[in-house]
């Protein structure tokens, strides 16, 4: 038979665990646009579809330290209100600012505080493990795609010297007698770099006591896929090299690049187990806290006040953003000599930028010369319809190759630096410099996490009336500098005007 203290004890799991649930409902109730975003990045990104594996794995994880869990008196941590304020605030801003990742990061970490709040510092700290598995659940690393494929191919270049193949370097693009080759995004490996970390951190968990072998194997998870996707990547140039392209061009050499990696990733676990710990680690005896629960009444003004948080900053985001819905047309201003225009432009450039409230694409001339002039405003950012956006783009991937970008700065005719962001882009009929920068509550910068600030300063101060993007093009023959003079020329005899114009319409 059960003491009373003992069926108290497990009176105040089931009522603690009840109101962990309702936390836990009103999470995923008031948060259900971020909820939606990160499944969906599931279901549409091959990247990410591991995510789906994360809450089965931490619920085992969970489940295989119930006697210890259960064998600790659950007690409220008022302390977790804090950390669970200062998370809602995150996303607030990451929603205000339309920052994906922030929202998703936020809304992760909204469980473990929850359980933190409701079942106090001990039992959180046996659940420490499976909590932070948890946010392999986010969608995160899309911003490595770049990095990892300049890796690749410096080291797919780098093999192939080795070899004794000649190769023409230029950024992600390489030739080779036989042929040309890209290192496009899917081939820089992030979905494996991504699995390996999960499922090497995993491993490392279950595996190792010491905490230097799990870290020791999680760098090794790390390391390892990136070497490999090299590797891979060589491999498959020297398949259809020496197959004269009959091999490795198609979807066969994605289906030798996951048979490769399943390969390298079992080798890198079994040795890992080589080196498994012998003997555990002493058992620390476990505290077991109060011998008594505590109130009710604490539970329920606990989980009260954690919930009306949660429900409260949806509603704080919404008063945030209404009202910031000015619409203007955009239009570019009349030239200065030496330059005509704004003309009709009938230039192949083409900026795609999504969800903007209006854009503008005109061409202003001098002789023979032209340049191109691209637009967007955006009333206000929203979902889909945002100014610093993934999704969006100054020229069309399929018919460009970009070969350079960075930002530069550019002297004014009164003698001030204006920085912009340039894309330096190669096609076979024609090559083109793009200079841009965002104007945000009449401020310009070519920084985007700058644009994104300003934006989330302009709706907290309702001064601001929106926000745009300004792109210029202009073509090159031999050499990106014959395009970065006419830029700069254009700039400065038309670039007062032009802000003037885009500052006057906003």
């Amino acid at each position: 038979m059960k003491s009373s203290s003992g069926l108290a004890v497990e009176k105040e799991w089931r009522l603690r665990l009840l109101v962990l649930l309702f936390l836990f409902a009103t999470i995923c109730g008031s948060l259900w646009p971020t909820a939606v975003s990160i499944l969906s990045i599931w279901l549409h990104s091959s990247t990410f579809t591991h995510g789906f594996l994360i809450v089965p794995i931490v619920l085992y994880l969970v489940w295989k330290r119930r006697s210890q869990v259960f064998s600790l008196v659950p007690t409220s941590q008022w302390w977790a209100l804090f950390p669970l304020a200062g998370v809602l605030l995150i996303w607030l801003g990451s929603r205000v600012l339309d920052v994906n990742v922030g929202q998703h990061f936020a809304m992760v970490s909204l469980f473990p505080c929850a359980v933190w709040l409701t079942l106090g510092n001990r039992v959180t700290w046996q659940l420490v493990f499976p909590l932070s598995y948890l946010f392999f659940a986010v969608p995160f690393g899309a911003f490595l795609v770049p990095h990892l494929q300049d890796i690749t191919a410096a080291f797919t270049v780098w093999m192939l010297n080795v070899t004794g193949i000649p190769v023409l370097w230029e950024g992600r693009f390489f030739t080779i007698p036989s042929g040309q080759f890209e290192v496009a995004a899917a081939c820089s490996g992030i979905r494996y770099l991504i699995a390996s970390i999960a499922l090497g951190t995993l491993f490392a968990h279950l595996t190792y006591h010491s905490i230097y072998r799990r870290a020791a194997f999680i760098v090794l998870s790390i390391v390892v896929p990136i070497l490999a996707n090299g590797l891979r990547a060589y491999l498959i140039v020297m398949i259809a090299h020496l197959s004269n392209y009959r091999l490795a061009t198609g979807i066969d050499h994605l289906i030798y690049g996951w048979i490769f990696f399943g390969l390298i990733v079992t080798a890198l676990f079994w040795v890992g187990l080589k080196f498994r710990d012998t003997e555990k680690s002493a058992t620390v005896p476990q505290e077991v806290g109060p011998k008594t629960p505590g109130t009710w009444r604490s539970l329920a003004l606990s989980g009260a006040i954690g919930a009306s948080l949660i429900i409260a900053t949806p509603c704080v985001e919404s008063a945030l953003v209404s009202g910031n819905n000015f619409i203007v047309e955009l239009d570019l201003p009349v030239s200065s000599p030496p330059w005509s225009g704004p003309y009709s432009s009938v230039d192949e450039w083409m900026p795609e930028f999504l969800g903007a409230s209006s854009t503008t694409r005109r061409e202003y001339r001098n002789g023979i010369i032209s340049i191109q002039v691209y637009a967007a405003y955006y009333a206000r950012q929203a979902q889909g319809a945002e100014l610093v956006n993934s999704e969006n783009r100054l020229f069309d991937p399929l018919h460009n190759r970009r070969l350079d970008e960075r930002v530069v700065e550019i002297q004014t005719p009164d003698g001030s630096l204006f920085p912009v962001s340039e894309t330096v882009l190669e096609a076979r009929n024609v090559n083109r410099v793009i200079w841009h920068w965002f104007n945000v509550n009449s401020t310009t910068t070519a920084n985007p996490i700058r644009a994104k600030i300003l934006e989330a300063l302009s709706l907290v101060t309702r001064s601001g009336r929106g926000s745009a993007i300004v792109a210029i093009a202009a073509q090159y023959k031999n050499s990106p500098d014959e395009a970065r003079a006419l830029l700069s020329e254009f700039l400065g005899s038309m670039g007062e005007k032009l802000d003037t114009s885009i500052q006057g319409a906003m």
